[in-house]
């Protein structure tokens, strides 16, 4: 299992235990897409000298070393799911000594549905055309979605917003119980503010009964200097 980084911090984005909550993170390296806006190209395309190799054992019995109390552990990227077998043992291992994991992939992967329950909560971050990468998107997991999971939208151009919506009403048609939805701004330092306010506008006038959230990435927003991505 190729690991770029552990680290402990808050939850910075949405999940079933909200944001705020402190979490064991594990960044996994390398990715199938390039999103225009990605703020984690050092770990997409990685200086393999700072990779580390851990079996699931392995990982997790280091994280039990360097983290211990913890909770909840977050596996992100990079993509996680190019390593689905071994982040489908890490999670099992995780959930049998009762952590609760979120997953944060990027929806070109279907749910490893041996880990979908009530302690896992799966984050599929849907890429819209501003990203350049919508065609890379499936939709084998719209209705396997529960509420424990969430799917999220980021926002980098105006059409994305409008885009957004038919993909809710899309995932609604075939899901209707399904109700965790969240937009994001793409972060720009230099259009922050105006993207927040923005959307927040957007996400108010939204009819989607409440289940429409305004997501701002909270880590960035703390530790602005180094950009809140390793805390």
């Amino acid at each position: 299992m190729l690991i770029y980084s552990t680290f402990k911090s808050i939850q910075g984005e949405v999940n079933a235990w909200h944001q705020g909550r402190v979490a064991v993170f594990v960044r996994l390296p390398y990715c199938n897409l390039r999103c225009r806006y990605c703020d984690t190209m050092y770990a997409v395309e990685p200086d393999k000298s700072k990779l580390k190799e851990y079996t699931p054992e392995e990982l997790f019995s280091f994280l039990n070393r360097e983290y211990s109390p913890y909770e909840f552990v977050t596996i992100t990227g990079g993509e996680p799911l190019l390593q689905a077998d071994e982040v489908r043992e890490f999670t099992k291992l995780l959930l049998k000594h009762s952590k609760r994991v979120v997953i944060e992939t990027n929806g070109s992967f279907d749910f490893i549905d041996d880990i979908h329950n009530e302690n896992v909560s799966w984050v599929f971050d849907y890429k819209l055309s501003g990203s350049g990468e919508r065609d890379a998107m499936i939709n084998d997991w719209f209705p396997k979605l529960t509420n424990n999971d969430f799917v999220k939208f980021v926002i980098s151009v105006d059409s994305d917003f409008d885009e957004a919506v038919e993909v809710i009403d899309e995932i609604k048609r075939v899901n209707p119980d399904f109700e965790n939805f969240a937009i994001s701004p793409a972060f720009d330092p230099k259009q922050e503010s105006l993207m927040m306010g923005w959307l927040a506008e957007k996400v108010t006038q939204a009819d989607y009964d409440g289940n429409l959230i305004l997501n701002l990435q909270i880590h960035k927003l703390i530790w602005r200097d180094n950009d809140g991505s390793e805390h």
